[in-house]
């Protein structure tokens, strides 16, 4: 990029400098960093300019995907159940139902239910697809990832143990990535930490 590399700086680090704690003083932060397919959590202290990671953890297998897989999952069940259709032997309708599923999870962080039409049959220049129509609460959602938001919240717990700190000793948490934005982790972290994560800037 014809660019003079100063410094490359950790995701961590990067996230702290985005918050503004390059501006002195001390603290001790946690960054829940889930992202579409991964969780990564860190603890870090903060003296003055200096930044240091002092425990890592994570899971590779978890995030947002998994929960668009359960929505999908649900979609799939209900019309089934409603319409009689199975759309897993249909790869061009599965694809759609997945694309579906995805869309309704990041609108239900905004709102408590949307409505779904989902193709039933395949449309042509001549023929329109067949809908079928589902309407799908954030509630649902919640049931489905609640195991999700376990893992997650266990990984923290790990974490912490292995600096021996408990939840009181954090100054801040902060959370990042996409996944970041479901509403029931946001409480659930809140929860945990007795304390609102900082979600000020955009997740991703």
């Amino acid at each position: 990029a014809g660019r003079e590399v100063k410094k490359l700086v950790h995701e961590p680090t990067a996230v702290a400098l985005a918050y503004g704690y390059n501006r002195g003083g001390d603290a001790r932060i946690v960054i829940i960093d889930m992202g579409g397919v991964r969780l990564d959590v860190s603890v870090m202290e903060i003296s003055g300019n200096v930044f240091d990671v002092v425990a890592t953890g994570g899971d590779p297998y978890l995030g947002g995907s998994n929960v668009d897989t359960r929505v999908a999952e649900w979609i799939l069940a209900n019309i089934k159940k409603k319409h009689g259709r199975d759309l897993k032997e249909e790869p061009r309708l599965l694809t759609k139902v997945r694309t579906a599923a995805e869309q309704a999870k990041r609108e239900l962080t905004r709102c408590r239910a949307v409505d779904l039409q989902i193709p039933l049959t395949v449309g042509t220049k001549s023929k329109k697809a067949k809908l079928g129509l589902l309407r799908l609460h954030a509630s649902t959602v919640d049931e489905l990832a609640a195991d999700l938001v376990k893992r997650v919240l266990d990984v923290v717990r790990r974490t912490l143990a292995d600096r021996n700190l408990d939840p009181s000793e954090i100054d801040d948490v902060i959370l990042v990535g996409g996944a970041s934005r479901m509403p029931l982790l946001r409480k659930s972290v809140e929860k945990h930490f007795g304390q609102e994560p900082r979600t000020n800037l955009p997740p991703e």
